[in-house]
């Protein structure tokens, strides 16, 4: 079963919540976003005095990409896990190798 976190980010006054996993990076994914919100909207939120909803394509292209990237770098970590491994390997047998000519 995924547990979810509830992660909250202010930033003067501009709240966001988001619902993560464990896995995903929630300071810069909001850092991310609420200057991209900031960008799009300005501070128009402030006059704001009931629920609204916003139609926000970037949202999704930034999970999107984000995802993408968390996917890259457990690859390259897995392909770096690889290496090591094959190093130790490589490492335990000279090792061996010395101990039987000493």
């Amino acid at each position: 079963m995924i547990e979810y976190k509830v992660h909250s980010y202010n930033r003067n006054g501009l709240c966001m919540l988001g619902f993560m996993d464990d896995h995903y990076p929630g300071r810069s994914a909001f850092s991310v976003l609420i200057d991209e919100y900031q960008k799009k909207h300005g501070s128009s939120w402030k006059n704001i005095q009931a629920d609204v909803t916003y139609q926000w394509p970037y949202l999704n292209d930034a999970l999107t990409r984000f995802q993408h990237k968390t996917i890259d770098s457990v690859l390259e970590r897995g392909e770096k896990l690889d290496s090591l491994v094959e190093k130790s390997f490589d490492l335990s047998a000279a090792s061996q190798d010395s101990q039987r000519c000493a």
